[in-house]
């Protein structure tokens, strides 16, 4: 199996402090934005030059409070078969 190493380059913030204040469809709650604060080396103008023209911006994201424990996802919608 292959691995990877990722390098941290800034910190998201969010309105929501609980996993369950999260809303089930986020595109419907206009005023929950979320920010992206770049530390240094890539807290610079030249880091997000000409980022504005494009209309998406794609990121890779680890958990803050991940402590590793829980392998698996539950989901009140999923199949009781599982």
């Amino acid at each position: 199996m292959s691995s990877f190493q990722f390098e941290q380059i800034g910190v998201i913030r969010s309105p929501y402090k609980e996993k369950f204040a999260v809303p089930r469809q986020p595109g419907l709650v206009k005023s929950a934005c979320g920010e992206l604060h770049l530390i240094a080396p890539y807290n610079q103008a030249d880091a997000v030059r000409g980022l504005e023209a494009f209309s998406h911006f794609v990121g890779t994201f680890r958990f803050s409070s991940d402590d590793g424990r829980r392998l698996a996802a539950n989901s009140s919608s999923a199949p009781s078969w599982r």
